[in-house]
């Protein structure tokens, strides 16, 4: 989904909302690799639109003919109504995985950026908590983009002050959820000396609620791009070990890793995070439109 979102701007020359959803649908009515790995809440909004724009006896759906259905009055219709069926339950992190690839286009300014992050998230997860978890992932990828590999910097103070600086107000489970993370360095010690063991209070978890996603990451992005940096010798390092820690602590669910990835790819590049993406089946496409977006920087 993120390499739809991608294709999609790089192709428009902007955001376009209901190309990229006709993107999302296209991919998942014709049951394109991964088509069954997006999580519940996308799952049931890619289903609800089904009902909502296509023929039963249709059997192949292409970009062009979904997009002319579709409006933004439509694909908020449809996200809506997947909230309500779900009892609101659409604070999942999967806006937050694909949405982070929003932050490589240097046309879109923060604003911009959170603003799109927003409107790209509640395409099909209305939940608060998604979306602002969408806003501070493209924050921080911006961030370290722009700073690039310099792990001296204390990036988590420079984030802390993004997120209270343009979003506000922050909502309460995130504030909680990464209050120590971002906090003083005593903070996060504490933090880290209660883990693996994760007594209650300072608990990192390995669901798909999006608070818990993005603590867990950034978690580990700081615990190896901090003080504990020092013991490795080059970035390569850093991403092997960040990588491999927080894959022993998801497990099969994957869902801090995915958004991890994101964060050391804009701190490190592409070079460091290629060897640990080598069983993409989509790769090929993946250097295309990254190469594409590279070159508008």
């Amino acid at each position: 989904m993120a390499l739809l979102i991608c294709e999609s701007v790089s192709k428009e020359g902007t955001f376009n909302s209901t190309n990229i959803f006709a993107r999302y649908l296209s991919w998942f009515f014709n049951k394109e690799d991964g088509y069954d790995d997006t999580g519940l809440v996308a799952i049931n909004a890619f289903q609800e639109a089904m009902h909502t724009l296509v023929d039963p006896k249709q059997t192949t759906f292409d970009v062009s003919s979904i997009e002319e259905k579709l409006s933004i009055e439509t694909i908020a219709a449809i996200s809506k109504s997947t909230h309500d069926n779900l009892d609101g339950y659409t604070a999942g992190v999967n806006g937050s995985h694909r949405g982070c690839v929003l932050s490589m286009f240097s046309a879109f300014n923060v604003d911009q950026l959170l603003n799109l992050a927003k409107m790209e998230t509640t395409m099909t997860h209305c939940h608060p908590l998604a979306y602002q978890t969408t806003q501070i992932s493209v924050l921080l990828c911006r961030l370290l983009m722009l700073q690039g590999a310099n792990t001296k910097s204390s990036w988590w103070q420079e984030l802390s002050s993004e997120i209270s600086n343009h979003i506000n107000p922050l909502e309460d489970q995130l504030q909680s959820a990464l209050c120590d993370i971002l906090g003083s360095d005593d903070d996060f010690e504490e933090t880290l000396n209660c883990f693996p063991t994760n007594n209650k209070s300072k608990q990192i978890k390995r669901d798909g609620f999006s608070p818990h996603v993005l603590r867990a990451s950034l978690f580990f992005l700081r615990k190896h791009t901090s003080k504990k940096a020092l013991e490795y010798t080059n970035h390569d390092e850093i991403v092997k070990n960040c990588l491999e820690d927080s894959f022993l602590f998801a497990g099969k669910a994957n869902y801090c890793p995915v958004l991890l990835g994101a964060f050391l790819g804009s701190m490190f590049g592409s070079a460091a995070i290629e060897p640990h993406i080598t069983n993409c089946q989509c790769l090929d496409r993946v250097r295309i439109v990254a190469n594409k977006i590279s070159n508008t920087w």
